[in-house]
């Protein structure tokens, strides 16, 4: 999915949609250690939505490919609010990694 949300071009939104239906569809289908982090993978890609609705591509490769910051843009820039780079709560992450730790150990043959 991650080739689908990140390409930048004029049916980004629609590809966006899609992300989000599968994304939504699925999450009651992960492994139950991680199902509780479905939902921060689909805010993930609502708050994707949102900046590429908001600004019609990804600002922050802007100075890459050389092109201009909007003063919205440049604002974005300076917040540093970046959906990819939001803090993942502990206590989920935690609580997964031991769920899985303790599953892969009752999956044990030994």
């Amino acid at each position: 999915m991650i080739a689908i949300l990140h390409r930048e071009g004029s049916d980004h939104l629609a590809r966006i949609d899609l992300c989000i239906k599968l994304k939504d569809d699925s999450i009651e289908t992960l492994p139950s250690e991680i199902r509780d982090m479905g939902p921060m993978a689909a805010e993930q890609c609502n708050r994707v939505r949102a900046h590429i609705e908001r600004f019609g591509r990804h600002p922050c490769r802007n100075e890459v490919l050389g092109r201009s910051f909007t003063p919205d843009g440049q604002t974005y820039i300076d917040t540093g609010d970046f959906p990819h780079q939001r803090k993942v709560k502990a206590d989920t992450c935690a609580n997964a990694a031991r769920r899985v730790g303790r599953h892969r150990i009752n999956q044990s043959p030994c």
